[in-house]
């Protein structure tokens, strides 16, 4: 279940209030902790997902269903994976949410061997889901330092242009080219082309 510092959060999704007590329950007994909402637009209103964790939703709801709610979170470009569970499922519904990106669909009552499978699943997927974003945003907070000529002799050197055609293209020295390709490369903290791309 990941370190003892770090903070996982379960949000269970459900109309029917004994589903949630139930779910809180098989939670509880596998180590973990959740909140509940009888309500998606509640949900959505209230969650916070700046941490790692996941969100179990029941498919049947009114207002807002579990498959407009992964929507829901997929426009929010929230990284949480959703596991669905429903008691009346059909397998045209399973093939629209796997489709659609929830991670699994389980049936009610859900059983707690397949459950702990599922929200330890969903973890790490978080959690891979957060790595990439950080790592993104690295690079994105990286690539606004670099000034409008070296993003010029960037793209070229991504688009396999010759250094010479650089300066040519750009009509600057070729000597300008090395220090603005220095310069990137320091910038961005890679050694080389192959790093770059």
């Amino acid at each position: 279940m990941g370190d003892s510092t770090e903070q996982l959060t379960i949000f269970v999704i459900d109309d029917a209030r004994s589903s949630c007590r139930e779910l809180l329950h098989r939670l509880k007994s596998i180590g973990y902790v959740a909140i509940t909402f009888e309500s998606p637009r509640r949900f959505l209103a209230n969650a916070d997902f700046s941490g790692i964790g996941c969100v179990i939703s029941d498919l049947f709801m009114p207002e807002i269903n579990g498959l407009q709610l992964l929507w829901e979170l997929q426009e929010r470009r929230v990284p949480w994976p959703v596991i669905v569970i429903s008691a009346l499922a059909r397998v045209e519904n399973a093939v629209e949410l796997l489709q659609s990106g929830a991670l699994t669909l389980l049936e009610k009552p859900v059983e707690t061997e397949r459950l702990r499978e599922a929200v330890g699943r969903a973890i790490d997927v978080c959690r891979k889901r957060r790595r990439m974003i950080d790592r993104l945003n690295h690079i994105q907070s990286r690539l606004s330092l670099l000034s409008a000529e070296e993003r010029d002799v960037m793209n070229r050197m991504l688009q396999g242009v010759p250094h010479k055609s650089i300066a040519q293209e750009l009509d600057i020295s070729t000597r300008t080219v090395d220090r603005r390709r220095h310069d990137i490369h320091h910038i961005l903290g890679v050694a080389n082309l192959p790093e770059l791309t």
